[in-house]
């Protein structure tokens, strides 16, 4: 069995604190929070989930 990605793109987040909500991408590098923006592009061997389409994941290969 391959193991588990630790390296993860979220597209289209929706981020909430005390006070407002943002849709954003989140990048998770190692298992930690690495960057927050719009519209970031896929890395090499990153694990992709769209938050606009319930469960679609996808590898990023190329």
């Amino acid at each position: 069995m391959p193991p588990i990605s630790t390296d993860w793109l979220i597209k289209n987040a929706e981020l909430v604190n005390e006070d407002r909500r943002l849709h954003a991408d989140l990048r998770v590098k190692d298992g930690l929070l690495k960057t927050t923006a719009s519209n970031l592009d896929g890395c090499l061997g990153e694990q992709m989930i769209d938050d606009r389409v319930c469960g679609q994941r996808s590898t990023l290969d190329h």
